[in-house]
């Protein structure tokens, strides 16, 4: 029975772990791509993806907080609950909170504002925004952090959340900073897809009116969809480079043979010198 709910508590630690993961590199590639509808004004395919990490980052919290109580259930009692179990939580439940608040205020108006969201957003939504984001990141880097550093274990509770706060200011501050100056470049242009030179004036004009990547994925397309259209297409091209080469070499073959079968006709039809004498 024993070594029964120490496996149940070890597969407990590398689900909880798996919720750490998928929560901390969501957080993470959410605010890089962010950063980009900052800059650049491409915004429809990566608001999709901020969308589909945002549910990522939402089955992560759930699994965080389903694995976390049974551990706290088959590990202590509640006189034994140690400190970074109280501060993890504490973490937890803000980051659920800022998650919520994310899918329900931030989310909306970043899909329908113009991109680069640095020159069309408020001074208020920038705000909001930047909240948001500082309080994802550095939520999940400490609740990582805490559950991994003994040094941080050991620290009194309200000393350790003291710290996390001035890094939570420390990183809001930069956040703001950089939107400063981004707000203070001109905003990048939008890129257009330019005729190949020397092409003919109807394949220009073809290539031309080619939605953009973006256009396409405005229509519901997945943002795979041109790569794994690209591949199918070199597949289908190897193939058919394969199959005129096997064309060419039976052909030789097949030539080949006609060569011999004529030499043989001949040599069959002329009389033997030998035999002649």
């Amino acid at each position: 029975m024993l070594m029964d709910s120490a496996v149940v508590i070890e597969f407990s630690k590398l689900i909880h772990l798996l919720g750490l993961a998928m929560g901390l590199g969501g957080a993470i590639f959410a605010d890089l791509l962010g950063l980009r509808l900052l800059l650049f004004p491409e915004r429809r395919s990566l608001v999709a993806i901020i969308d589909r990490l945002h549910r990522a980052i939402g089955w992560g919290l759930g699994i965080v907080w389903v694995s976390g109580v049974a551990l706290i259930v088959l590990r202590f009692s509640f006189d034994e609950i140690p400190n970074k179990v109280f501060v993890k939580y504490v973490l937890v439940s803000v980051i659920t909170i800022n998650a919520i608040f994310i899918g329900r205020v931030v989310l909306p108006f970043v899909r329908t504002a113009a991109a680069p969201l640095a020159h069309t957003l408020g001074a208020r939504h920038i705000l909001v925004l930047a909240l948001a984001s500082s309080v994802s990141i550095v939520g999940w880097m400490a609740t990582l952090l805490v559950a991994k550093i003994s040094a941080l274990q050991q620290m009194p509770i309200f000393a350790l959340l003291g710290d996390i706060a001035l890094a939570w200011v420390a990183c809001l501050a930069i956040i703001l900073a950089f939107i400063v100056v981004a707000r203070a470049l001109p905003p990048a242009p939008e890129k257009q897809h330019r005729p190949r030179t020397g092409a003919e004036p109807s394949v220009a004009a073809d290539i031309a009116s080619r939605p953009r990547p973006a256009d396409r994925m405005h229509a519901g397309r997945w943002p795979l969809a041109g790569l794994l259209s690209g591949i199918r297409k070199s597949r289908q091209q190897a193939r058919s480079v394969r199959e005129r080469e096997e064309a060419e070499f039976q052909a030789q073959i097949d030539r080949i043979e006609k060569d011999r079968s004529g030499r043989a006709t001949e040599r069959a039809a002329s009389p033997d010198p030998a035999r002649a004498k």
